[in-house]
Order: C-alpha cells, then structure tokens, then sequence
C-alpha cells in the first residue's frame, strides 16, 4: 500500500485567505478492529496557520488516508462500516488533539451538520469551539470518504468576542467544505 496524494483546498483559497502551510508530515500506523482484525492505516496532512495579530493564530489541517485493506475489503464479520468510522473519526479527533497541545479547553461540539465536498461526497461537520485562556475560539471540522480514501480537515480561528459569545467562523466552514 503507498500513502494517498497530497491532500489539497480547492483553488488555492488557503494562500489567498493569508494562510501559511507549516508542515507536511506522512503517518503510518495500525489499528485493531473488534481485537481480531487489524488494518494498516497511511495518513498524509498538511497544516497551515494564520497570524491574526495580537500574538493570536488560527491554524487549519487536511489529511488524505487510505487503509490496507480498503474497507471494502475487510473480512466478514468486521464490517466497512466499521473501519470507515474508525478512520473517520481519527481524523476529527486529529484538530481536537492539536488544539490540547495548544493550551485549549473547553472543547466542546456545538453542532453537527451534513454538506459536501467539491466533487460531490457527503461531508460531516462539526462546529467546535474551545478556550484559551480568556479568548473565545471558533472552528468547523469535517470528514468525507471518496471511493478508498477518507478526508478530514478542520480549522479554528480566534473570534473577538466575550468568552461567553459563541461564533462560528464561517471562513474554516467554508475552507473545510472545499478539500478535495
């Protein structure tokens, strides 16, 4: 099994928006289903950030991943179902686990919702928001699967608000729904 293509936002409307790619890392790992069945697991992400002054960042992600076997081709009694959610929801919890390391609390979902990608695959989201310290921040993250490869990609932007005020940035929402 070879890692996915680079993943990518449509248009270049990352570099457009002032958006920075800060590292481009491959990831291979394996994971056990039901503790009788393992699959291989070839991730490829990109990370970008954004200053937004004030010493304040927004920082951005989209990774491709493939697994060994495809989904389709695990055995009876695993179920694609399972491995696909398996796969998808590592790649939500990726932004989630990003934003810890950054001194972020109080993650919470906030809502979730269905879209699509560009080429026409359902896209789950959810609006996630988290604290730093006293700052209010506001984010989307989503995950899509095209034929035998899963997309994830999500995003948070400091919002200039009370810590009490929820706003969802509509700019990563936009940017999670353009991965291709």
């Amino acid at each position: 099994m070879t890692f996915p293509s680079p993943p990518a936002v449509s248009d270049g409307t990352l570099e457009e928006t002032g958006w920075t790619a800060v590292s481009e890392d491959k990831e291979e790992t394996t994971k056990e289903v039901l503790g009788a069945f393992e699959f291989g697991v070839y991730m490829y992400t990109k990370k970008y950030e954004r200053d937004e002054g004030d010493g304040r960042d927004g920082v951005f992600f989209v990774n491709k991943t493939r697994t060994d076997p495809s989904p389709a081709g695990v055995p009876l009694g695993v179920g694609e179902d399972r491995v696909a959610s398996i796969v998808m929801a590592r790649g939500l919890k990726t932004l989630k686990d990003e934003l810890r390391e950054r001194g972020a609390h109080d993650i919470t979902v906030e809502e979730e919702t269905k879209s699509e990608t560009p080429t026409g695959e359902p896209l789950e989201l959810e609006r996630i928001t988290a604290t730093y310290e006293n700052e209010k921040t506001s984010g989307w993250v989503g995950a899509a699967r095209r034929e035998e490869e899963f997309l994830t990609a999500g995003g948070v932007s400091t919002v200039k608000k009370e810590p009490e005020e929820e706003v969802p940035d509509e700019e990563i929402r936009r940017l999670v729904e353009s991965v291709v």
